[in-house]
Parts: structure tokens; C-alpha cells; sequence
């Protein structure tokens, strides 16, 4: 057989090696370039214990919501192989890899190996699977695990010549590595084991339900973990939104890079091989499967998320992914002539250039920022003097921020790492006042960020002197510089002393026996309800569509007392529109018969009309006695 003889005859494996061979290069280029994400270094953090009881204890069931599977892999893993970022990303690039290998086998076999080809194909420079392939979570594992199950499943059912025991030893193991890694990957291949039910014979029953029970059997030492999260961990991902009704489209558009191009271009190529090879179709049950085992998990999870607690998101729907790809190439014809192979390298074009060129997937932030973050602090700790900048960060864990800290071999101190609780802003208040240094310095990531943050530290040090932003991320350098005046569009300050336009307020209640500044407060007794309102229309204010409110009111609490204070907006034509936000002043003055100041930020956005009216005020919850003074009412240009 000459040099092309062995080209056409083996023309499906040479164009297979092509490409995975892309799909190493698309997955390996930069892997361990770019910041470890959030969730990344939460599972680094979670694995630090001195052995693995506590690994699984700690780091699995009380403070994560996935099976034990990776975190018991990366713990063995960094212990070998270190945990620098292509360290710990390299196995779940090699897994998205070999993901690509077996889907190609599985359509191959269902349907022909040129259809095998162009799913292959898709799959490997779709920035979808690409990042996740790229990230050491469990997605990349439970995809392959999850395409390893299904293999093994069709040999099992669907092989033509007789069946081998490792055929059942490597279902029962994919099923089990399945099922130890991922939720969703369980599900899958839970819907790909019962699916089988519908496939024994009397030739294969026997073997099939053995497996069945080796299964579970391997998974009896994991169910201690499933029972606990259940009971306790799933809460941890409420912060996830019900999916709307159009949840499924915004998905698929998402899958496919979200480029009408690309999208067009797939939908051709289904018609297209429809009508071409419209004689020659035979349906068959694997059409029919590819489709199930693309919809079900969606439609579970979905039904899950809008009854019980929200858990759909993209990553979850990575396992059955391939099948939808699967189906919309499960017609193209196997005979692999010129337009075929012109189409092929077009889509192949098209695909890598969405994917670079049109997504910029390459210079594209996918999640929040810390590797960034150090590496500026550092920068502006030798620029300005590390004795001469206050530092603090709001992070899930110090271990986020310390871990590229100490890569780079600094000892850096932050006053503090978190502000997740409104008590924290009370802390703040008190760090700020305290603090003689120059420069103030806030960063963030991968945390909902509140504005009020920025009002207090304004407060002392109102100069930007440097900042960086990154996605989801920011480290802002703030300066003392008595010069600094922020231009507003309106301001109003209200000491109760004289009359304010704009303000609404009786002029009984002002009193003279408590005060912070001049020689009167507001006072709220127990049969008043809310202080005097600050009331303007939008139209006043000369904004475009939007702006930002900075308010900050100094409060003294009686025992027992309990306030809000308020920011509303009243859409006029638009009353389920309205808008309202709180900050309990409760929970900033700790220490009744003192005084305290209190924040409220907001960034209104996107759609006030000139009619709507803006009104500021504090609710008197608890019906004690609330004195209010020096109330301060900015609103600026966003």
C-alpha cells in the first residue's frame, strides 16, 4: 500500500489527530496565564488541612457544595506536583482533551465518523468548553468521566462484536468517577444508566445489573458527604437568580460564542445536510438520545431551580452539552468528498476565528481578578512607601490574596480582608478614623461591592490618586488632600437649624436637648413614623437618565431603638417600578445615647424620567425616641 493508499484509507484518523491537535493548542495556550479564579482558590483553601478526614470534614462538606471527588484528587495532586497555577490547571486541560477524542468516538459510532468529525471539530474551539477545560473545577473531570460513561454504554449495548468484561469494569468506573465529581455530571449519567434499561437482552441484563450495584456499592462511603450538603451546604448557592422563562435560548446562544455568525453558520450546515442527504436518511434511536440527553438534565435543573433553590447555570449543563452538538451533526453524510471537506475547514476557520478574533477569548477576563490585584499592590507599595498606605480588601478568604502575595515572596498586611456584613462598615468607619497614613488603599474581588464602602473612605481621603479595575475586581488608592472637592449635580445639607428647600419637616420635633452640631436635632417619638424628608423631582436634578446618591445622616438611639434610612423613588405612570433602599442605623451605632454616622449609596440606573420623584428620609421602626442630625444629600454624575 503506497504513501497514498494509507492517506485515503486512513483520511478520518489524520483529520482526527488535526484535531485534537487544536484543541491542545487552543486549550494549552496561556492555561496557567491568567489569575486563578475565586472558586479555583477556594478549593486550593479548602484542602489545606494536614490530612484527608479533615479534607472531606472541612473542605468538602461544610463549606462546599460538590461531591468530594476533586478536592480529594487536588489534595494528593498539589502534594505531588505543587500548586502553582499550571500545575494544578494541567490535568483538567488533559481531560478536556481526551473529551474531544470520545466524543468523536461516541458519534463515530452512532452515526459515522465524518458526522464524528464535525462534533469533534465544534467542540474544540468553542470558548464554552475551552474555559472550562481550562479551570481546575470539576467541570472539565465530569465531562470526560460523563463522555467515558456513555462510551462504555454503547459498547456495552451497541457493539458488534461480543461483549468483554472490561467493557462493564469501565462503565462502573466512569459512572462512579461521575458521580464523585460533579451533581450534574451524576444526573447525566444517572438519565445514561437508565436509558439502558431499555436495552437489556438476555445476553447483557445480568451483567448490566451487577454493574448496577458495584456502583452503588463504590459510592456507599460518599453518601455520609451527599446527606450533610444536602441537609445543610445548598443553601451556599442561593445567591444564584430563578432562570427565566428564556433561560434555555440566552444558553444555546452562549454555547455557540454567542456570534449570530457561528450560529447561522451551524444552522446551514443542519438544514443543509438534511436536504442533502434527505433520501438517504434513517432515523434511528441515537438521534432520538442525543436529543433526550440534552434536554432532560436542562429540564430538570430548571424545574429544580424554580421550585426548590436555584442551581441552573452554563458550567452545570457542560456533561450533556456534546449531545446537543451531537445531534445537530448527526446528518451529515459519511462519504468525506471535496465540499465536504471544504465545508469542514471552513467551519474549522470560522470557529478559531470566532473564538480568538471575534470573542477575544484570549484577552477576555472571564472571572474576578487576583493575581492583578497583588501585583498592583505591590507596585504602589514601593511607589508610595509600605508604611505609608492603610490596605484593606474585600475577598471571600486572606488565602485569595495571600496566595499571589507570597508567590512573589511579599509579607503584606491588610487591617482587614472582608465586608460582607453592614457591621463590617461600622468597622470601617472606625479603621478610617483611625488611620494617620497618607494613602488608603480598598481592592475587591469576585463580591457584591457596596458603594457605601467608597463614601466613607471619602470621607478622610477623598483624592483618587491611582486606580485599576479589572472584571469583577478593583484596587483603588485612595489620598488624603484637603484640596479634593468632588462636583456634584445637587447637594443638600440639613442641620435642622434654618429652612432647606426641598425638605419636608415639623418644626415641633425639633429639639435642642440632644444635638451633635449647632443647638438642634430631629427628634422621632413613638408616635412618629418617619423624620423630615428630603423630596425633589428628577427633572431638578438635571441628571441624564441616571445618578448616583451618596447620603450619610449622624443618628442617636435610644434603648431598644430601631431606624432605617431611606432612599425611594416614585416612578410616576410606573408604580411597580418603584424603587426602595435601607441601611439600619441600628446596626451602625452600636451604643445607645451616642452618636454615629450612617451610609447609603446607591447607583439609580438606566431609566428615571423627569417626572419621578426622589425622597430621603428615616423610618422610625421601633417607635423610640431616633434623634437625626447634620443629614447629607449628595447627588453626582455616575
Amino acid at each position: 500500500m503506497n504513501i497514498s493508499e494509507r492517506l485515503s484509507k486512513y483520511k478520518h484518523e489524520i483529520i482526527l489527530i488535526i484535531i485534537l491537535l487544536l484543541a491542545a493548542s487552543l486549550r494549552l495556550y496561556n492555561y496557567s496565564g491568567w489569575s486563578l479564579s475565586n472558586d479555583e482558590l477556594s478549593a486550593l483553601n479548602r484542602i489545606r488541612y494536614d490530612n484527608l478526614k479533615d479534607v472531606v470534614k472541612f473542605g468538602v462538606m461544610k463549606y462546599d457544595t460538590h461531591p468530594a471527588g476533586v478536592q480529594i484528587f487536588l489534595y494528593y495532586w498539589t502534594k505531588t506536583f505543587g500548586d502553582s497555577e499550571a500545575s494544578v490547571r494541567l490535568p483538567f486541560v488533559i481531560a478536556g482533551i481526551l473529551s474531544i477524542l470520545f466524543i468523536y468516538l461516541i458519534t463515530a459510532k452512532w452515526f459515522n465518523k465524518t458526522a464524528g468529525l464535525f462534533t469533534a471539530l465544534a467542540l474544540s474551539f468553542l470558548q464554552y468548553p475551552i474555559l472550562y477545560s481550562q479551570l481546575a473545577r470539576p467541570y472539565s473531570f465530569g465531562l470526560l468521566f460523563s463522555l467515558l460513561t456513555v462510551w462504555f454504554w454503547t459498547m456495552i449495548f451497541f457493539n458488534k462484536t461480543r461483549r468483554k468484561p472490561w467493557m462493564y469494569v469501565g462503565f462502573v468506573f466512569s459512572v462512579t468517577l461521575a458521580l464523585y465529581t460533579h451533581y450534574f455530571s451524576s444526573l447525566f449519567v444517572f438519565i445514561v444508566s437508565i436509558t439502558g434499561l431499555l436495552f437489556l437482552k438476555k445476553d447483557n441484563w445480568k451483567p448490566y445489573i451487577v454493574s448496577g450495584i458495584a456502583i452503588l456499592v463504590l459510592y456507599i462511603p460518599h453518601c455520609k458527604v451527599v446527606m450533610y450538603q444536602y441537609a445543610y451546604g445548598f443553601e451556599n448557592v442561593s445567591w444564584l437568580g430563578a432562570p427565566g422563562k428564556d433561560w434555555l435560548i440566552d444558553y444555546i446562544s452562549y454555547c455557540f460564542n454567542d456570534s449570530a455568525f457561528l450560529l447561522i453558520l451551524m444552522g446551514l450546515i443542519f438544514i443543509g445536510s438534511i436536504i442533502a442527504g434527505y433520501k438517504q436518511l434513517k432515523f434511528s434511536k441515537f438521534f432520538i438520545l442525543s436529543f433526550l440527553w440534552f434536554q432532560l438534565p436542562f429540564l430538570i435543573g430548571y424545574y429544580y431551580s424554580v421550585t426548590k433553590t436555584p442551581v441552573l447555570q452554563n458550567s452545570v449543563l457542560l456533561f450533556s452539552f456534546p449531545f446537543l452538538v451531537v445531534f445537530l451533526f448527526s446528518f451529515i453524510p459519511e462519504k468525506l468528498n471535496v465540499k465536504v471537506i471544504i465545508l469542514f475547514f471552513v467551519l474549522a476557520a470560522s470557529g478559531v476565528f470566532s473564538t480568538s478574533l471575534e470573542k477575544k477569548f484570549y484577552s477576555t477576563q472571564h472571572f474576578g481578578e487576583f493575581k492583578g490585584l497583588a501585583e498592583k499592590i505591590i507596585e504602589w507599595d514601593k511607589k508610595y512607601g509600605y508604611d505609608k498606605i492603610t490596605r484593606t480588601i474585600n475577598i471571600h478568604a486572606p488565602y485569595y490574596i495571600d496566595y499571589y502575595l507570597n508567590r512573589q515572596h511579599e509579607k503584606v498586611a491588610f487591617v482587614k480582608y472582608n465586608f460582607s456584613e453592614q457591621e463590617d462598615l461600622v468597622e470601617l468607619i472606625s479603621i478610617v478614623n483611625q488611620r494617620t497614613t497618607p494613602y488608603f488603599l480598598y481592592a475587591y474581588s469576585n463580591v457584591e461591592n457596596t458603594l457605601e464602602i467608597y463614601e466613607i473612605i471619602r470621607e478622610k481621603y477623598p483624592r483618587i490618586r491611582e486606580q485599576k479595575k479589572y472584571f469583577g475586581s478593583s484596587v483603588i488608592l485612595f489620598e488624603k488632600d484637603s484640596t479634593c472637592k468632588r462636583t456634584s449635580l445637587f447637594s443638600t445639607f440639613n442641620d435642622f437649624e434654618r429652612h432647606c428647600n426641598y425638605w419636608e419637616s415639623n418644626k415641633s420635633l425639633f429639639d435642642s436637648s440632644v444635638f451633635l452640631s449647632g443647638g438642634k436635632s430631629y427628634k422621632i417619638d413613638s408616635v412618629t413614623m418617619y423624620s423630615a424628608t428630603f423630596a425633589i423631582k428628577n427633572s431638578e436634578l438635571k441628571p441624564a437618565d441616571s445618578c448616583l446618591v451618596s447620603i450619610s445622616v449622624n443618628g442617636f438611639l435610644t434603648k431598644n431603638a430601631t431606624a432605617e434610612l431611606v432612599l425611594s423613588v416614585e416612578k410616576k405612570g410606573r408604580e411597580k417600578e418603584n424603587e426602595w433602599y435601607s441601611s439600619a442605623l441600628h446596626k451602625y451605632i452600636k451604643e445607645h445615647g451616642k452618636w454615629g454616622k450612617v451610609y447609603l449609596t446607591k447607583y439609580l440606573k438606566g431609566d428615571l424620567s423627569p417626572e419621578d420623584i426622589i425622597k430621603v428620609y428615616v423610618w422610625n421602626t421601633g417607635k423610640n425616641n431616633v434623634y437625626i442630625d447634620d443629614f447629607k444629600i449628595d447627588f453626582y454624575n455616575p
